[in-house]
């Protein structure tokens, strides 16, 4: 499923299962994914702003060249998503 280049406004996602979804250009304001699993989905080139990702599984999610202002991924393990492209 594809949410590329939508406007997600004042949304609750929270307890969803979100795998393997894409965001890419997506803006997404005042909204929650928490408590969803949101396993290998993109929001590249995605604008975030007031969006809670608290305790998400975010593993494998790609977050390249998202614009985040006030984004809490509180007990989410963000260690395993993915925030920039790696070097080569």
């Amino acid at each position: 499923m594809s949410f590329a280049g939508v406007r997600i406004n004042n949304c609750c996602f929270e307890g969803s299962e979100l795998v393997h979804l894409n965001f890419l250009g997506a803006d997404i304001s005042k909204s929650s994914f928490s408590n969803s699993n949101l396993y290998n989905s993109r929001f590249i080139n995605t604008n975030l702003e007031e969006v809670k990702f608290i305790d998400c599984n975010v593993k494998r999610v790609n977050f390249v060249s998202a614009r985040q202002k006030e984004v809490a991924f509180k007990s989410s393990n963000t260690a395993e998503a993915i925030f920039e492209m790696e070097e080569t």
